[in-house]
């Protein structure tokens, strides 16, 4: 799972990339959205953790474009503790969870394993999917579902 960061604070930065790398990932960390935003397309990460707190709003800016520009991918807003309607407003703007600065290793995890089962669902919702469209298409062949008499003659 690749990750990617963007946090000003290096500290936090850090204590995200030990958590993440904890949990398997594999972490680019940035400290601003500027630089995060040239990564973006060729680092193509799975989850992207932004801090709402970046100048200029930029990070409630770059979440949403994170968001919009892959669909299958996480992205976290990254709060500084007690900003709560700031959390609530990255959700509203395209962030599927958030964390706390300081950042809590267990949240980290608890997060990358819904993730994990959350893509688990939908990878065996896509197989049953595509296992019925090739029983649906099986089943429309002429002679499919015939008597062995018709089959025969």
């Amino acid at each position: 799972m690749k990750v990617l960061v963007v946090d000003p604070d290096p500290e936090s930065r850090d204590a995200l990339r030990r958590a993440l790398s904890a949990a398997g990932g594999q972490v680019r960390g940035f400290a601003s959205a500027g630089e995060a935003r040239r990564h973006l397309s060729e680092y193509a990460p799975d989850v992207v953790v932004a801090a709402i707190d970046l100048p200029e709003a930029e990070g409630e800016a770059f979440l949403a474009e994170a968001s919009g520009t892959e669909p299958r991918r996480a992205v976290w807003a990254l709060a500084p503790e007690g900003r709560l309607e700031g959390a609530i407003a990255a959700i509203g703007n395209g962030a599927d969870d958030f964390l706390w600065r300081p950042v809590s290793a267990a949240r980290v995890f608890q997060l990358v394993e819904r993730l994990r089962r959350v893509r688990a669902e939908h990878e065996l919702a896509e197989q049953t999917r595509l296992k019925l469209a090739r029983l649906e298409a099986a089943a429309a062949l002429p002679g499919h579902g015939a008597g062995p008499a018709l089959r025969e003659g």
